[in-house]
């Protein structure tokens, strides 16, 4: 009615400084958490040197997971390569297919079989160009599965030599070749390198 007033309720703590709206949109996101079919599990970034991303105790409560990462090594070497492991099993239960190309034009391919840890990517080293962090997303479905083994997808790219004379894009599938709900992640570099520090690691449990 003309003259009347209404107060909107939102459903998420309001900032009390209108000139700052990205409190308000960081309060909106945080109370949407859960809601819309996305959960984040995990989130953590690198304040030093590290040899794992150990990422545990994973709520059992979505159908799928995504992890996304942005990393880097440590160790003074153009590039490190990922592995990934599940519910810290160190068996000969992994296996994995990599394609990559490194220069306009080529490509390459790889298989392993029966391995201790599923590659996931090449990640940019301390010889690397400054600052260049690999970017990466691992895709799980099912991982609550008890039934067969698990299968994962992971798509990443990074600048991986000085003066960034060559970057890497890379597609991988990987096979875990035991059945049950996967609780726990854990990455490491070859050659027990370090992830540097800025490497950044968030897990999504969606659908």
């Amino acid at each position: 009615m003309p003259g009347s007033t209404s107060v909107l309720a939102l459903p998420y703590p309001v900032t009390s400084d209108p000139c700052d709206p990205q409190a308000d949109i960081q309060a909106l996101a945080n109370a949407l958490d859960g809601k819309l079919g996305i959960s984040k599990f995990f989130d953590e970034l690198k304040g030093s040197a590290a040899s794992t991303i150990d990422i545990t105790s994973i709520p059992q409560t979505r159908t799928h997971l995504l992890l996304l990462m942005s990393a880097r090594s440590a160790a003074a070497v153009d590039n490190s390569e990922m592995f990934m492991q599940f519910n810290l099993d160190s068996a000969a239960v992994y296996d994995y297919e990599r394609m990559w190309a490194t220069t306009t034009g080529s490509g390459s391919a790889s298989e392993a079989f029966a391995q201790a840890g599923s590659h996931i990517t090449a990640v940019p080293g301390g010889n690397a160009t400054a600052s260049s962090f690999g970017a990466m997303a691992v895709l799980i479905p099912d991982y609550r599965n008890t039934v067969g083994n698990h299968a994962s997808v992971s798509i990443a790219g990074g600048l991986l030599s000085v003066g960034g004379a060559a970057m890497i894009v890379e597609a991988d599938i990987q096979n875990y070749r035991t059945a049950g709900a996967i609780t726990r992640i854990t990455c490491t570099l070859t050659s027990a390198q370090n992830f540097a520090a800025g490497t950044r690691t968030t897990l999504y449990g969606i659908a």
